[in-house]
């Protein structure tokens, strides 16, 4: 028999392990709770930051939609915006806001081997990225094509098509993670921001990585610096002519641009039956594409010594050629938000949509201004004159054309990479837009320097513009994690809280700016422009958030 003070011990011993076990619950449930509400705080947070990065964005956005500077420069609103800099104090955090002109960088689908050769000067990295972009399977001396990709460890087939995105030059054989973000960049998350933790110095010292010198999102409108569309130069009439360049050229000025073009001045009847003969009228005429010259493969003036840049970096002579880690499949890392840039398809020089061949004296004016900078071989044109109505004119009614390298932005490694370029011309286009006479307004001012010669200029003009449409844009929001009293504090003495002490979330995007043209009238004349320009819309090409 148990004793009565022995049942009272086990009966104690049984509520403490039932008190044991009920803590243990509750710990478990609170520790529960606690995480519970710590995720949400958390989650709380990071949607406050990435509203934040959104509303920094469409800051930007409203800024360039309401920009109407008629080039696109270095220190401009488009450039960086800041909450704090910009007195926008905000409760929840602040932003801010980096955009990169795609317009700087040489496009990866349309640069020809001349100019890639010229930035890289790698022949093997060149015939990759030719092999990868090109429709057949036939390899290059130094290139590679489906038959290696598919030897990897990983196989997959070459794309045999224009770059989607910047990002799939890491599918292309010899293209390495160092190469592409840069070895400063590759640490943790900033691979997705590149340059973010890169000083000045460590730039200027280092090799640009492909990411800062390429783009497949370039895109300049075939639109004068008052938002009206250029007239073609290879069609246009002698009124349209007078219309729109009268104020800048005498009558004899035109008539010896349509002697040099025609090879000989036309009777008003001849004009008026080209105008009536099938195929041949002048709103077909307007409205049909033509070839733009230099794009198709313009020669390379000057070289540059194998394995260089022309910033003045060294290629690393050794690449691995296995595909890099963490890719899988055909796929890649091709974002799936990225949009492949169409481009409008361009007419071989002589021929029209649909196989048909140009009358003969359409083929001469295609033959005669292959670009406008050819206005320079009209006899008794001036370069003060060409400069003054080049805006004005074009060789090609595409509305939108790819391709083109900004001046007052690019680097001097890209300039460099443009046909007939040289070191002097580009050391002078740096000073120029730098100086008080600068930035570049028009691709004519390149005449005011004297390092660009008249060949010089004929092969640039229809490969560089001033102006830009297509930006990728960082956008962060930042979320002060210190207590309100010590924020207000130090809001004086610092921007940004410490690191350790902020939540950031960011987004990058590529916006492309599409403008309404301005239609001139009938004649040519340019109409009567209102005080504020067509309305911008933006367009989404790319978006990754992280």
């Amino acid at each position: 028999m148990i004793k009565r003070g022995a049942k009272s011990g086990l009966a104690l011993i049984a509520t403490l392990w039932i008190l044991v076990i009920l803590l243990v619950i509750a710990a478990g449930f609170s520790f529960s709770v606690r995480t519970e509400v710590k995720l949400a705080e958390n989650y709380g947070l990071r949607t406050r930051a990435r509203l934040l990065a959104l509303a920094g964005l469409h800051r930007w956005l409203w800024e360039v939609k309401n920009d109407e500077t008629p080039f696109t420069a270095f220190e401009e609103t488009w450039e960086q915006l800041d909450s704090a800099l910009e007195d926008l104090p905000l409760e929840t955090g602040s932003f801010r806001v980096e955009a990169e002109d795609e317009n700087a960088k040489l496009d990866l689908n349309t640069a020809t081997e001349e100019m890639l050769t010229q930035l890289l000067g790698d022949p093997e990295l060149v015939d990759a990225i030719l092999d990868w972009r090109d429709e057949d399977d036939q390899p290059r001396p130094f290139g590679a094509e489906s038959d290696y990709y598919q030897s990897l460890d990983y196989p997959y087939n070459a794309k045999n098509g224009p770059f989607s995105t910047v990002e799939e030059l890491l599918l292309v054989c010899g293209v390495t993670p160092e190469l592409f973000y840069g070895e400063e960049a590759l640490a943790g998350e900033t691979a997705l921001w590149v340059g973010e933790t890169q000083t000045a110095t460590e730039t200027e010292e280092e090799i640009p990585p492909l990411r800062e010198l390429f783009t497949v999102y370039s895109r300049d409108t075939n639109l004068d610096a008052n938002g009206v569309t250029r007239l073609n130069l290879r069609t246009a009439t002698k009124e349209q002519l007078q219309a729109r360049l009268g104020e800048f050229l005498t009558e004899e000025e035109i008539e010896a641009i349509l002697t040099y073009r025609d090879g000989e001045e036309a009777t008003e009847e001849e004009q008026a039956g080209e105008r009536e003969q099938p195929g041949g009228t002048e709103a077909e005429g307007a409205a049909r594409p033509g070839a733009t010259g230099p794009s198709g493969g313009v020669g390379m003036g000057g070289t540059r010594p194998g394995g260089t840049l022309g910033g003045g970096g060294t290629w690393p002579q050794t690449r691995s050629r296995q595909r890099p880690e963490g890719l899988s499949g055909a796929g890649g890392i091709a974002p799936s938000t990225g949009e492949r840039p169409t481009g409008e398809a361009e007419t071989p020089s002589g021929e029209r949509p649909g196989g048909e061949r140009p009358q003969a004296g359409r083929e001469t004016a295609e033959e005669k201004f292959k670009t406008t900078g050819d206005l320079l071989k009209v006899p008794g044109l001036s370069r003060e004159k060409v400069q003054e109505i080049i805006d004005f004119l074009t060789v090609t009614d595409l509305p939108v054309i790819r391709g083109r390298v900004n001046l007052n932005t690019a680097s001097q490694a890209v300039l460099l990479a443009l046909p007939g370029m040289t070191e002097e011309a580009v050391q002078d286009i740096i000073t120029y837009r730098e100086s008080a006479d600068g930035p570049f307004e028009s691709v004519g001012e390149l005449l005011q320097l004297n390092s660009v010669t008249e060949e010089m200029f004929a092969r640039l003009s229809d490969l560089v513009t001033t102006r830009s449409y297509a930006f990728r844009v960082r956008a962060y929001g930042v979320i002060d994690l210190r207590p309100r009293q010590l924020r207000e504090q130090v809001r004086e003495e610092e921007t940004y809280s410490l690191p350790g002490q902020q939540l950031e979330r960011g987004l990058e995007c590529v916006i492309a700016v599409d403008q309404t043209p301005i239609e001139p009238l009938e004649t040519g004349e340019a109409p009567v422009l209102e005080e504020e320009l067509p309305e911008r819309q933006m367009q989404i090409l790319y978006w990754r958030e992280r």
